[in-house]
């Protein structure tokens, strides 16, 4: 069942969210309050959707009125600051940033599109992977508990991450470039195949054929007007005001807030990032702590090493991951560890010298 959520407004509302509590949480620098104030200046609602936080973190702390609306960027920034006085606001961080998730949670599922245009979201168990295709023509793989949302409203074909893994397949459209956001990244495409795994704020994209430009998120309306040329031929000048990175076929990008890693690889080892769309996983000389990681992302049950001494066991090969039970025999007769199963866990230990 296909269901519809307004994207553009939760997403605002997330930021605004986000913000006020880098803010309050007492290690806001200046460099934070300089791009504050250019995100309110950016779009009206911005300002709006901050004020109604601020109106709800007055209203629980009675450090201001409410109903107080903020007359220019400068004053609403002042205003946050002002707050930081109190310190039963800043104690309170965890709890209103808890109410303003549970909030956004709540809309995403009951407000209506403002313009009447809505979205589709798609999602996978864990365990589960499934193949869309799109109304442009263009195929989106999920893997293991993933959640995506598509919006091709405007004229930009958009995608959203929201957790997990998918893999692109994207049909050429110079005239609608697609673009995946995916926490505090988004890739830019006009047509190409490339894999895009999502862990908290971390984002790692492997590309298999063609180019894509990787880039902070920015407004819509900028997005649309520079997309095009973020993914022009090699040699040829951007003109956009924004910091992005170009990755090619065979190019695998990792990127982590504003921490940015780029690495250049073999074809082939670019084409490991998503044997996970044949239904495996690879391993090639890996400890057996980020096996049991991997494997994690597809178990019914939470899987735990509670012995040090076996995390660095060394693995290679490639196993079937809707067979997880069969993995940690294979594991158990393989390594000298035990697996001991519980109602809601399996547990990783040590098999002790001498016993079979």
């Amino acid at each position: 069942m296909k269901e519809q959520y307004d994207i553009c407004i939760e997403e605002i509302q997330q930021q605004a969210s986000a913000w006020v509590a880098r803010v309050f949480s007492g290690n806001a620098s200046q460099k934070d309050e300089e791009a504050l104030e250019l995100w309110l200046a950016a779009n009206p609602v911005h300002k709006a959707e901050y004020t109604k936080i601020l109106g709800v973190w007055d209203s629980l702390h009675e450090a201001s009125r409410p109903e107080t609306v903020y007359n220019d960027v400068s004053e609403t920034v002042g205003a946050t600051k002002r707050l930081l006085g109190n310190w039963r606001a800043q104690l309170a961080v965890a709890v209103i940033f808890g109410i303003m998730v549970f909030s956004a949670a709540l809309l995403m599922t009951k407000r209506p599109s403002v313009d009447g245009t809505f979205v589709q979201t798609f999602a996978t168990d864990v365990g589960q992977t499934k193949e869309l295709r799109l109304d442009d023509g263009s195929v989106v793989t999920l893997n293991t508990g993933s959640r995506l949302f598509i919006d091709f409203s405007t004229g930009l074909r958009r995608a959203i991450l929201d957790r997990g893994e998918a893999y692109f397949d994207v049909v050429k459209d110079p005239t609608r470039p697609f673009v995946v956001t995916a926490g505090m990244q988004s890739v830019t495409v006009l047509g190409t195949k490339f894999n895009v795994h999502r862990n908290g704020q971390r984002l790692t994209v492997a590309v298999l054929e063609g180019v894509v430009a990787v880039h902070e998120n920015i407004e819509p309306a900028k997005l649309e007007e520079n997309a095009r040329m973020l993914v022009k031929k090699p040699g040829e000048t951007l003109n956009v005001d924004f910091q992005h990175y170009r990755l090619e076929a065979g190019s695998v990008g990792t990127f982590e807030k504003s921490a940015e890693l780029v690495t250049s690889v073999a074809t082939a080892d670019t084409l490991s990032f998503q044997t996970w769309r044949q239904g495996v996983v690879r391993f090639n000389k890996s400890s057996l702590s980020d096996v049991v990681k991997e494997l994690g992302r597809y178990a019914p049950k939470s899987i735990e090493i509670t012995d040090p001494s076996v995390a660095g066991l060394n693995i290679s090969g490639v196993f079937h991951f809707d067979d997880i039970d069969g993995i940690l025999v294979g594991l158990e007769a393989m390594l000298p560890i035990r697996i001991i199963e519980t109602d809601d866990q399996i547990l990783i230990v040590g098999r002790p010298q001498g016993s079979e």
